[in-house]
């Protein structure tokens, strides 16, 4: 399957003075956005924003976008991002606000981690419950996600669409990977709380038979 994803490099001016470089992958346009950018940038204000100590519009009067630069692969920007922070770090010293090189050289991003290491990891997560296994969702939650959703502009253009159809246009299903599903499945049902579905072997509490 197609993925269609750009990969940016943002500079970043906060309150006037401070510069922060960032890396991002995200969805071809039209979700590459200002606002998306700005809000989706790992700097320290989105963090504040993330605890409530500040409000999205108090964010977007400190906040201004510099420049944005795309990249084919995660390499090439990863590697961009690098160079812009040593260089910005050059010019204006501490106004800089980058602690490291960016998520190459800082040990965090998936792809230049070793093979020992991603083992190491998926060993240490086997046997552990998700935290947000059969959480549901407040009707006021998922309000305030389509709110948010709305005003960063996060819609499909028809263009956009059609591509995502093009992609799985011809595509089907091995007759192996329905059995392997089908076997996954049997023994298990579809339950409700009248909002979320789940599927299960047994009824969690709060759920009946069916679906919403």
């Amino acid at each position: 399957m197609t993925h269609y994803k750009t990969h940016v490099v943002y500079i970043l001016l906060i309150h006037g003075i401070y510069y922060y470089v960032g890396c991002h992958c995200t969805r071809v346009l039209p979700y590459l956005t200002e606002k998306y950018i700005l809000f989706e940038s790992g700097n320290y204000l989105t963090e504040a924003l993330k605890k409530k100590l500040i409000t999205s519009q108090e964010y977007l009067d400190c906040v201004e976008l510099v420049s944005v630069e795309e990249f084919n692969t995660a390499e090439e920007a990863l590697n961009r991002e690098a160079e812009r922070i040593v260089e910005y770090k050059e010019k204006y010293k501490e106004l800089c606000k980058n602690k490291t090189l960016g998520n190459k050289y800082s040990g965090l991003s998936n792809p230049y981690r070793s093979l020992e290491v991603r083992q190491r990891i998926s060993k240490a997560n086997k046997g552990q419950v998700p935290w947000n296994k059969d959480v549901r969702m407040s009707e006021e939650f998922k309000q305030g996600i389509s709110k948010t959703m709305r005003e960063l502009g996060l819609h499909c253009s028809e263009e956009h669409k059609r591509r995502i159809s093009e992609t799985h246009k011809g595509k089907h299903l091995s007759e192996e990977y329905r059995q392997r599903i089908s076997e996954a499945q049997k023994g298990t049902h579809w339950y409700t709380d009248g909002i979320v579905n789940v599927r299960r072997s047994e009824c969690p509490e709060g759920f009946r038979l069916g679906r919403a």
